[in-house]
């Protein structure tokens, strides 16, 4: 009697333990895509064959900075046609993905890919297996998924007549086309957004009104740092650009260096410069002076995070580094020892 109580207890608790594992990656699943957004539009829900139309993909973090996006699509290849979408975008019939490497200071970002109709009948455009990967933490900050349904209608016909030619596409609600301010950057046709409602802005920065091109549009501003961002689409990538005080247009990227480099000891002596001692927190490490680079920078010898090792100028004002390469340069070589 004992024992079959006892085989009984024992079902219960690997039962009990197997329903823990199984809803344990289902929560987690829901607390990774909390932290990440994902949008998909088009600029017309309904087309006819021969009509072009454009899907937007945006992904939102709600979190820290997208270092990576990688993303798998599906479309019904033969409703659809893939035409382009940029040098992320990679389609062919019917399957492929996205693979971005995304610069620093991005919460979000939009893929365009343009598509053309085929025949009539509902297409999917599914984006499934989604990763993005933060910029600070190197971990995935989200996996949304989702999809979006396109209709091409059948063009009318008379009776014993020909086919009508397809209609003009008509405009989609969901993403209206006069927001976007037509202009050009370096010879290529860019839109620049006047509307900034759904947009996650940079960090400090907050949404002012301002007129350009005799047109009133919505820009990021940092009045403490005298920055102003326009939020620009250019070959199917929409992002932030710098406008600065002279009105030149440039990209907006943030350098973020977070890496440890371990200060090593070394005999190898270094040219026009003097050996000295630098205190680093409440450590003295040996370091070199030059009168090359002034009183705030140092030269030393560390290891960097891949186990390389060599001299490096440190910026004790800035607190960087910036790798010395003594082989070919001009004023500071190492001396060879006797």
């Amino acid at each position: 009697m004992k024992r079959c109580i006892m085989n009984k207890l024992k079902k219960i608790i690997i039962i009990a333990l197997l329903i823990l594992l199984t809803v344990g990656p289902i929560q987690y699943l829901v607390l990774a895509d909390s932290r990440a957004d994902l949008t998909i539009t088009t600029d017309v829900l309904e087309m006819y064959p021969g009509n072009n139309f454009t899907v937007s993909i945006t992904f939102t973090s709600k979190s820290e900075d997208i270092s990576i996006v990688e993303a798998s699509i599906e479309y019904d290849a033969d409703i659809i046609e893939y035409q382009f979408g940029g040098n992320a975008i990679g389609l062919s019939a019917g399957t492929g993905g996205i693979a971005d490497n995304i610069p620093a200071g991005t919460k979000t970002i939009t893929y365009e890919i343009r598509f053309k109709a085929l025949k009539a009948g509902e297409a999917r455009i599914e984006l499934y297996e989604t990763q993005l990967i933060g910029q600070n933490s190197g971990s995935v900050i989200g996996e949304p998924v989702g999809d979006i349904m396109v209709k091409v209608s059948k063009p009318n016909t008379e009776p014993g007549g020909d086919i009508e030619e397809p209609k003009e596409t008509p405009p989609s609600t969901e993403q209206p086309r006069d927001i976007w301010l037509e202009s050009t950057l370096d010879g290529d046709l860019i839109y620049i957004s006047s509307d900034l409602s759904d947009v996650t802005l940079p960090l400090g920065f907050v949404v002012e009104n301002m007129t350009y091109q005799d047109e009133e549009i919505q820009v990021a501003r940092d009045g403490d740092k005298d920055l102003t961002l326009f939020y620009i689409r250019k070959r199917g990538f929409t992002s932030f650009y710098i406008y600065d005080e002279h009105g030149l247009i440039y990209p907006y990227a943030e350098l973020n260096v977070k890496a440890n480099y371990i200060i090593l000891d070394t005999q190898e002596r270094l040219s026009n410069s003097m050996e000295t001692d630098l205190l680093l927190g409440d450590k003295i490490v040996k370091a070199w002076v030059s009168d090359i680079y002034g009183e705030d920078f140092y030269i030393v010898y560390a290891m960097n995070p891949r186990g390389s090792k060599g001299f490096y100028l440190y910026d004790s004002i800035e607190g960087s580094l910036q790798r010395l390469i003594t082989e070919y340069d001009n004023t500071i070589k190492i001396d060879e020892e006797n």
